[in-house]
């Protein structure tokens, strides 16, 4: 062998052992001691990918309430609305607001659905629709107030008539409308609603029903017969709420009561129809609440107070 090929094959044995060194070097250690090359592959985050937040939702728009005022009120019954709806029953005078609050742009109309059940008095609204501009409203007015008088009667015993009048709603003149002939009237009384005129008579024929014309104030007998009273009936009243009738008797020391029909103003005695008074009771004059009785007595000066009514409850 010559030099030179000595040189030469251990020059080739030498790259071999260099070129198996990098590949170990670059691959790692494998099975069986061969050197290779094998890719890194990294492993899975645990952590997941960030999701889009989902938006936030729109702000809700803004509402206001509809509040305001009720003065005047007597008695259990008024009950208003709002927009046909939205029932408030109301149970004093003072503040109210309804249950429901509006967006502003919305309309409101404030009405009454139910009167109160005292008749005396008629509830009505001033500023009471509009729209909301964006702000709440509380200047609704209901004011409760007696009814203005339309009509006038009077009786006559000795022409055995009752006459009526119209009343001028500005100055209270009376102008004559018609006369009914009515036989010994002595004492009457109108009913809180003005359907009704009830007559005491002199002559022992008790009291009499008549029906109110509401345009004209007219009177008619009602088809119902006159209730007996015992005596002449000198004090009368109707409670406000239209319901009962009270009559003294003015021989026998006593208030009669009595049911008035809703419908027809026909009289009927209730079950209890009768309280003991001072001597010779004249007069009778009902609370505007229509608990309380206060009869006035001719026989011995007194004035009994007549809390014992008997009625239904309300």
């Amino acid at each position: 062998m010559t030099l030179h090929s000595a040189f030469s094959r251990r020059a080739g044995y030498a790259l071999a052992t260099a070129i198996t060194l990098v590949l170990v070097a670059c691959g790692g250690g494998g099975g069986g001691g061969e050197g290779g090359f094998f890719p890194v592959i990294p492993a899975s985050s645990s952590t997941p990918p960030a999701s889009t937040p989902e938006p936030s939702p729109p702000p809700a728009a803004p509402t206001y309430a509809v509040s305001g005022t009720v003065t005047g009120l007597l008695g259990s019954g008024l009950v208003l609305q709002n927009n046909a709806g939205d029932d408030l029953p109301i149970a004093a005078n003072g503040r109210f607001s309804f249950a429901t609050p509006l967006a502003g742009g919305a309309s409101y109309t404030v009405s009454i659905k139910s009167q109160s059940k005292i008749l005396t008095r008629v509830c009505t609204v001033a500023n009471g629709s509009g729209t909301i501009a964006a702000a709440a409203v509380d200047d609704v007015q209901v004011v409760c107030a007696e009814p203005p008088s339309r009509f006038a009667y009077v009786s006559n015993g000795g022409s055995n008539s009752v006459s009526a009048y119209t009343v001028d709603a500005s100055t209270g003149a009376l102008r004559a409308a018609t006369t009914l002939s009515v036989p010994s009237p002595y004492a009457l009384t109108v009913d809180p609603s003005g359907r009704f005129v009830y007559v005491s008579s002199t002559s022992g024929a008790g009291v009499s029903a008549y029906s109110i014309d509401r345009a004209t104030g007219d009177l008619t007998a009602i088809g119902a017969p006159s209730v007996a009273v015992g005596a002449i009936s000198a004090g009368m009243a109707v409670d406000p709420t239209g319901r009962f009738a009270y009559f003294v008797n003015l021989a026998g020391d006593r208030v009669l009561a009595f049911d008035v029909d809703a419908n027809t103003g026909a009289l009927s005695p209730m079950a209890v129809s009768s309280v003991e008074t001072g001597g010779s009771p004249y007069g009778i004059a009902v609370d505007p609440t229509g608990r309380f009785a206060y009869v006035a007595n001719t026989g011995d000066g007194t004035v009994s107070p007549t809390t014992s009514i008997p009625r239904p409850e309300r």
